[in-house]
């Protein structure tokens, strides 16, 4: 039974919010209208949770938009740190919707040629060359396997890579504009943020960073690269990119926005930093995948931070000394 067989309540909340985003966009069809009109008739659920949503919508018209002088929202929000709180909810409501619909569906499968996962979802696959890899949650990766070479574009996400042997055809996994190419190994590559992490268990990696620079990394050893710049090679100490293989996020000194987009791909709805001072704040810990809710507290507890939490799953993290407005 799927989550939307056993909670139709959920179903008619997550597509009220899709609707709600279709119809106010200003790009509705009169066929979208027909076909809203229909799914409204269709149950009172749907109804309640439309007329609930469009009431929340138009009581913040009423409110003043404390973003105004607290906070900038990033640009991972709008682009925009001065946009309007309807914006800000439809841009929750989007993210959030969409995330939720995939996580209630479980949708997996293959993709322009590779594999996708939905939030808060694993998966194992064996590749055609008898190469496996192991998706983590909200991942999504292309293959392009030819006669000379197999080449592998991690799109987002994070996927461990145990190679199968072939010395005429390179192993290169692409992510973010930079690659790694397998030396016959078991390795991860973690996108998160704007930052790509990898971490080698067996053999070694040769690794190119956008900017050109390179790096061999062997069993073991652990490094990053964003646009600018490749970090040095270190030893994997904490094995973050093991835990996770075995239901546990392991933090061991990591910034928070690291943490915060590790999270966002287990859960439903959408997590958002208000403030860059924040990004950088460091995070040690392991939790257990099945029980976020306690990671949360814990940054609330141990970080100079508060918690904010709004419609649709979205709960945004805003420095501590700064109030916030209850619109709940």
């Amino acid at each position: 039974m799927t989550r939307a067989e056993e909670f139709p309540e959920d179903k008619s909340r997550i597509e009220a919010a899709s609707w709600f985003v279709k119809i106010k966009s200003g790009e509705a069809s009169d066929e979208d209208y027909e076909a809203h009109q229909a799914w409204l008739d269709s149950q009172e659920q749907n109804r309640r949770e439309y007329e609930e949503l469009s009431t929340l919508w138009s009581s913040l018209d009423d409110v003043e938009d404390p973003r105004e002088e607290t906070i900038a929202l990033e640009a991972t929000l709008s682009g925009n740190a001065s946009m309007s709180r309807r914006s800000f909810i439809a841009g929750g409501a989007i993210a959030a919707s969409a995330a939720a619909v995939i996580a209630m569906n479980g949708i997996s499968g293959i993709l322009a040629g590779g594999y996708t996962t939905s939030v808060g979802e694993q998966r194992h696959v064996t590749l055609a060359d008898g190469s496996h890899v192991m998706l983590d949650a909200d991942t999504s990766l292309e293959l392009a396997f030819s006669g000379v070479e197999r080449r592998i574009r991690l799109l987002h996400g994070r996927a461990f890579f145990d190679v199968a042997k072939d010395v005429n055809r390179p192993f290169v996994v692409e992510a973010s504009e930079g690659s790694v190419r397998a030396l016959g190994t078991r390795f991860t590559v973690h996108c998160w943020d704007d930052d790509v992490t990898i971490s080698v268990e067996e053999s070694a990696v040769a690794v190119r960073a956008p900017n050109g620079e390179k790096a061999d990394v062997r069993e073991r050893q652990i490094v990053s690269y964003n646009s600018q710049r490749l970090t040095p090679v270190t030893l994997d100490i904490a094995g973050a990119d093991e835990a996770w293989r075995n239901g546990k996020l392991l933090f061991e000194d990591q910034p928070l926005r690291q943490v915060i987009a590790d999270l966002n791909r287990y859960r439903p709805g959408v997590i958002y930093i208000t403030d860059s001072a924040l990004f950088e704040l460091r995070v040690s810990g392991i939790f257990d995948i099945k029980n976020l809710s306690n990671t949360l507290e814990a940054i609330g507890n141990s970080l100079p931070v508060k918690i904010k939490k709004l419609p649709f799953n979205v709960i945004l993290l805003h420095p501590a000394e700064r109030g916030w407005l209850t619109l709940l």
